[in-house]
């Protein structure tokens, strides 16, 4: 049987997320919070709006896979990893 790992990852807003890699992680949200931060920050944000939003967002995720998620290719999209 498959242990779920939980982790973190954190990018900036400005940045949308990157829900391919909920596919290459075989990862989904955490929570429902975590659904509807993933949901905002798949639209861009107005410049206008970032002003006044906090700088990167952090999201809880969890997967699957045995060796947790793919860390480097995290990073290539401008997000970091951090495991819990």
């Amino acid at each position: 049987m498959m242990k779920d790992i939980t982790f973190k990852v954190r990018g900036p807003i400005t940045i949308k997320f990157p829900l391919s890699m909920l596919h290459h992680d075989r990862a989904y949200p955490a929570t429902v919070d975590d659904a509807k931060k993933i949901e905002r920050a798949i639209v861009e944000a107005p410049l206008d709006l970032r002003l006044h939003l906090p700088t990167y967002i952090e999201i809880n995720l969890v997967t699957v896979i045995p060796n947790g998620p793919d860390c480097d290719r995290w990073r290539r999209f401008g997000w970091t990893v951090f495991q819990n």
